[in-house]
C-alpha cells in the first residue's frame, strides 16, 4: 500500500511533565518512510499552548475536557490518507505504522484495531488491569452486538472518518463505541492487526481504577440514552443496574471460595472485580459531560430539535446522529441525553414534589411515564430554577409538557403568536 499517508493523534491532559514524557515515548517510532505526516500531541488543558516536543506537534484545545473533542482536534491539522489515534498512556512499538500496512488492507476497511499489551507494573491493580486485559477490543465487542473498537490503539480510514462526522464532542466517554456502531452502519468494516501494538499504562491504585469504571459506566448510560433517542433498538430491555450488580455478587462469592482452593491471587483478582462491577454500575448514573468546559462563545443556533432556552443555553433532546465535527463547538447547548439517571431521578423527586403539594397532578404523570418522558425531569428542573427561559419550537410536544410542568414557561401556543 505504498504512498498511504498516516496522521498519529494523541489526546492528551495532564502536566507539562507528563507531556514531554508522552512525546518522549514517540522518538522511538523508528522509521515510518514517507507514510508519516506528523504526530500531534492535542492538549486538552484548560491552558493549553501550541508547541513542539521533538518530533511531536503540541496543538491546544482548550474548549471543554472531552478526549474525543480533542482528536477531532488533531484530525483536522493535517491532510492524510488514514489517523491512527492512540491513547497518551499507550507507549507505541517501534514499527507501529509499518506494521499496520504490512498486508493490504481492503477498500471496505474503516477502521483498524491494533494489538494491546500490558505496560510494566508491579502493583496489585496493575496486574489485575493486565490479567483482565480490560481495554483488549474483544471486550469493547461484548457490549453489545456489532463490532466496537477502542481508541487507545485505533486507525481510521480519513474518507470514513469524514464520512461519519468524526467523533461527538462535549462527552466523557463511549464515543469510540458510537463512532464505531456509526461506521458500520454506512457500510465499513472494522479490521485487526494485533502486530501494531502499543503497550498500555494500567491504573496503579483502587481509587483510579474506580474512576476507570466509573466513567466507563457513564459512557454505557450515555449510550442507552442516546440511542433510546435514536428509537435504535441496541439497548432495548437492558438493565445495567441490575447486571452490574449481579456480576459484583458473583465477583464476592468467587473471591470467598478462592482461598478454598489456595487461589489467592485469584481471590484478590475477584474482589477488584466487585469494586469494578459496583463503580461501573454507580458510573451508569452519572452524566456524561466533560471534565470541564469554557464559556460558550457563540450563541445556539435555534433549530435541529432545539426545544428551550435556559439561562441562554439552547436545550435540545439529542446530538443528531450524525455529527459534522466541530460545527456547533463553542455554542451554549445544553443535550438532554447527557443528564444522567441520577440526576433525573433527583429532578424528578423535587419537581414532583412540588406538584403534589400544589396539587397538579395531571403535569405530574406526564413526567413519571416510561420511556422518553422520564427525561423531561432534569429540564423541568433547570427551567423552574433558571432566571428566564424561553420556548424555542412551539410545536415539540416536550415544549408542551415543560409548558404545563412550570409556571414560569410560556405555553408553546401563546408563543407562536
Amino acid at each position: 500500500m505504498e504512498g498511504e499517508r498516516v496522521l498519529i493523534v494523541i489526546p492528551f491532559a495532564g502536566t507539562q511533565e507528563q507531556l514531554a514524557t508522552t512525546a518522549e515515548a514517540w522518538r522511538g517510532i523508528g522509521d515510518a518512510g514517507e507514510r508519516l505526516v506528523s504526530i500531534v500531541l492535542v492538549d486538552n488543558g484548560r491552558n493549553a499552548q501550541a508547541g513542539s516536543v521533538g518530533p511531536v506537534t503540541v496543538v491546544p484545545a482548550p474548549d471543554h475536557g472531552s478526549s474525543y473533542y480533542a482528536r477531532n482536534v488533531g484530525a483536522a491539522t493535517a491532510a492524510s490518507d488514514w489517523i491512527l489515534f492512540v491513547d497518551a498512556d499507550c507507549v507505541p512499538d517501534p514499527g507501529i505504522v509499518d506494521e499496520y500496512f504490512a498486508e493490504a488492507l481492503d477498500e471496505e476497511i474503516g477502521a483498524v484495531v491494533g494489538g494491546i499489551r500490558p505496560g510494566p507494573g508491579d502493583s496489585l491493580v496493575a496486574r489485575y488491569s493486565a490479567a483482565r486485559a480490560i481495554l483488549d477490543p474483544d471486550h469493547a465487542g461484548s457490549l453489545e452486538e456489532g463490532a466496537s473498537a477502542v481508541t487507545a490503539n485505533l486507525l481510521v480510514r480519513r474518507a470514513a472518518y469524514e464520512e461519519c462526522g468524526g467523533f461527538c464532542e462535549g462527552i466523557r466517554s463511549g464515543g469510540d463505541i458510537d463512532f464505531s456502531w456509526r461506521l458500520q452502519e454506512r457500510g465499513w468494516r472494522i479490521a485487526e492487526r494485533r502486530s501494531a501494538s502499543v503497550r498500555h499504562m494500567h491504573r496503579e491504585s483502587v481509587r483510579d481504577l474506580v474512576k476507570q469504571y466509573r466513567r466507563y459506566g457513564a459512557g454505557y448510560g450515555w449510550l442507552q440514552r442516546r440511542y433510546a433517542t435514536l428509537d435504535s433498538p441496541r439497548f432495548d430491555g437492558t438493565r445495567p443496574t441490575l447486571g452490574g450488580t449481579r456480576r459484583a455478587l458473583l465477583s464476592l462469592g468467587a473471591a470467598a471460595t478462592a482461598p478454598l482452593r489456595g487461589q489467592w491471587r485469584e481471590a484478590s483478582y475477584s474482589v477488584l472485580d466487585a469494586v469494578a462491577a459496583i463503580a461501573w454500575v454507580r458510573g451508569t448514573w452519572d452524566d456524561n459531560r466533560p471534565r470541564w468546559s469554557a464559556a460558550a462563545e457563540m450563541p445556539a443556533p435555534r433549530a435541529a430539535g432545539a426545544i428551550v432556552e435556559v439561562d441562554g443555553i439552547v436545550e435540545v433532546r439529542g446530538r443528531p446522529y450524525e455529527p459534522r465535527a466541530g460545527e456547533l463547538r463553542g455554542r451554549a447547548l445544553r443535550y438532554w441525553e447527557d443528564d444522567g439517571y441520577g440526576e433525573r431521578l433527583r429532578a424528578l423527586a423535587i419537581v414532583g414534589s412540588r406538584l403534589l403539594l400544589s396539587c397538579r397532578i395531571r403535569p405530574l404523570t406526564s413526567l413519571v411515564g416510561f420511556g422518553r418522558r422520564q427525561e423531561l425531569a432534569a429540564p423541568a428542573h433547570r427551567v423552574e430554577t433558571a432566571r428566564e427561559a424561553w420556548v424555542v419550537d412551539p410545536d415539540a410536544g416536550a415544549a408542551a409538557v415543560l409548558a404545563r410542568v412550570s409556571a414560569r414557561l410560556a405555553d408553546p401556543r401563546d408563543s407562536a403568536t
